[in-house]
């Protein structure tokens, strides 16, 4: 049980810390690449209708 609680409290620490926040690529990178390269994936016609968890895990991916 404390391994746990180690192991969330560092996950914690590491998405409060600025790592966290900085994005890999910049919007410019990632703009770039949808327009080159448009995907279904990203506004896909039945997105609205999945959980929030799959529409973000397809807006991340």
């Amino acid at each position: 049980m404390n391994d746990q609680t180690e192991n969330g409290s560092e996950e914690l620490k590491y998405l409060s810390s600025d790592k966290s926040l900085k994005p890999q690529k910049s919007w410019e990178e990632i703009f770039t690449e949808l327009s080159s390269n448009p995907t279904n994936d990203f506004f896909s016609a039945g997105r609205e209708d999945s959980p929030p968890q799959e529409r973000n895990w397809k807006l991340f991916k």
